[in-house]
């Protein structure tokens, strides 16, 4: 998904693509007209939908074909769960994922979230949406959640623990093996598993040295926090970011004294709550750390954003509050 999404009608012609794809020479979807009742043509449409995706059906096509990714929106995670013996999800032989991806780039006041509302509230059970967000449900799908017809999986339940990260070091990579090098990935990553792959292969192709390990932070990694996070975020909350990284961690009164901004707890709650690599630990007053990651990041774009004497200046700040 992107902000094009927003839209609903874009949403319901990328969404009829995506199943034209997947069922050529079928009846298509039909296309949505702001005239209609959204909720009705919602609940109407997704129920076609999963009809569409029903065992029968997608057993009606040939046996080893397979469903073409849709790369233009992302629509790409219609999948027949029963043709791959390796994955046994709950959904049992048959099942159905759809998976709705960057979530979070829909604006949370747009009725697009109740859009979805009704289309979820008919799921059947052998059909399950995964919804991928940096932030956390919009109060629109508050009652699926409360209707214990939705699941929250946040940071806690996706961090990787040591063992998982050992493992995955040890499939994707060779020659990791040492537990000190794999402890320190995972030190550097804090279980975040697209850091550890990317870290990982990158410490690989720098051929395994252990000094290169201490100051590995991939490209790859960079370009993440920059295209990714970032470049999308209001200047105002960039120059925060650039700032406060210069507290190892900071209370909403550290940051406003360094940033100058008033409404520093609100934007170090809001990057928080949307897993912008900011935890919010609990206090008498809430500590905030970055990332150690994302904290390399921002130190590189500080170096490029502020000349020398500003870095200084903001270096004194920070150790006076420290």
């Amino acid at each position: 998904m992107d902000e094009g999404d927003a839209d609903i009608a874009t949403f319901f012609y990328y969404m009829g693509l995506a199943i034209r794809k997947t069922f050529p020479g079928r009846k298509p979807l039909p296309r949505f007209d702001p005239a209609y009742n959204t909720a009705v043509f919602t609940r109407r449409y997704f129920e076609d939908l999963f009809s569409r995706l029903s065992p029968a059906r997608l057993s009606s096509r040939k046996p080893n074909s397979r469903i073409p990714p849709f790369k233009k929106k992302n629509f790409s995670s219609f999948s027949s769960l029963g043709k791959d013996p390796s994955f046994s999800p709950p959904l049992g032989k048959g099942g159905v994922i759809i998976v709705l991806d960057n979530y979070h780039d829909a604006p949370l006041h747009s009725k697009f979230h109740e859009m979805i509302h009704h289309g979820l509230d008919v799921t059947p059970e052998r059909v399950a949406v995964f919804i991928l967000s940096r932030g956390e449900p919009p109060p629109a799908l508050a009652r699926l959640r409360a209707n214990n017809k939705m699941n929250f999986l946040g940071w806690d339940e996706l961090r990787l623990t040591f063992d998982e990260s050992a493992r995955i070091v040890r499939q994707r990579t060779r020659g990791i093996e040492r537990k000190e090098t794999i402890e320190h990935l995972y030190k550097a990553t804090e279980g975040w598993a697209a850091g550890l792959v990317l870290m990982s292969e990158s410490f690989e192709r720098a051929g395994g040295e252990a000094q290169t390990l201490q100051k590995l932070v991939p490209k790859e990694i960079i370009d993440y926090f920059g295209n990714e996070l970032f470049d999308k975020t209001a200047p105002k909350v960039q120059e925060f970011l650039l700032k406060t990284v210069f507290l190892p961690k900071t209370t909403a009164k550290m940051a406003e004294a360094i940033t100058g901004l008033h409404n520093a707890d609100e934007i170090l709650s809001t990057l928080s709550r949307n897993n912008y690599f900011t935890v919010k630990r609990f206090h008498s007053d809430p500590v905030f750390e970055y990332h150690r990651l994302f904290r390399e990041f921002l130190f590189s774009r500080a170096k490029d954003f502020f000349s020398l004497e500003e870095i200084s200046e903001i270096q004194k700040q920070a150790g006076i509050l420290l």
